[in-house]
Formats: structure tokens, C-alpha cells, sequence
């Protein structure tokens, strides 16, 4: 599943965002990853994409979410923080590996 952010006008707008997940047929989880135009950051729009996979995610039986976020990139550790479930998080050798359960209701406070 893949959704992208478009700007400019229909027909010739340019895509400047995309967030998807990709879902193993062996496994519950899917694998979730984004990416947005430099000029674009801190606008929402990967908060948004984030949103947006994980309710089609659960629509389609998916029961969480994983990804690999570099320990620098903050930014993304946050928005997937956002997210109503639990994160687990394990750090090996500069990358969290995240897990995001659909059924577990997140606490207050950090989870990296």
C-alpha cells in the first residue's frame, strides 16, 4: 500500500511525499517507511501518511507495524511515538528496529 502527497496542478503536480507499507503474507506485521521532500518537513504531511496506513493497516487485518529508523533521525522517531499503541524499540548498532502493535494502547512517555 503506497499513498503519495502531491503539489501542484492536477495532471502536473510533482509528488513530494510517500508513505507505505508492505505487507508479508507469512507475517501479522508490515513493514512501514516514508519519505518527504526536504522542503517539505515539519508541515505534518508524514504524520498524516502515518495516520492514514495505520487505519487502511487495520481495515486489512494487518495487526502492527515495523520499521527501521536511524537513532539520528528524530524527526521520525517522533511520529511513529504518535501513534496510539505501544512502540517497542531496540537499538542495534545506530537503527532502532520498531515494532508498533495494533492492540496495545500506548502509555504516556517516551518508549526509545
Amino acid at each position: 500500500m503506497s499513498i503519495v502527497g502531491l503539489v501542484g496542478d492536477p495532471g502536473e503536480g510533482r509528488i513530494v511525499a510517500e508513505g507505505r507499507y508492505v505487507r508479508f503474507h507469512d507475517r501479522p506485521y508490515a513493514n512501514i517507511a516514508f519519505v518527504v521532500d526536504e522542503a517539505y518537513h515539519r508541515k505534518g504531511i508524514a504524520s498524516f501518511l502515518f495516520e492514514m496506513l495505520m487505519k487502511i493497516a487495520k481495515e486489512k487485518g494487518i495487526k502492527g507495524f515495523e520499521a527501521e529508523v536511524l537513532a539520528t533521525n528524530t524527526p521520525m522517531l517522533r511520529i511513529f511515538e504518535k501513534a496510539p499503541f505501544t512502540m517497542q524499540a531496540v537499538l542495534s548498532g545506530g537503527v532502532y528496529e520498531l515494532k508498533i502493535p495494533f492492540f496495545e494502547q500506548q502509555s504516556s512517555g517516551r518508549n526509545w
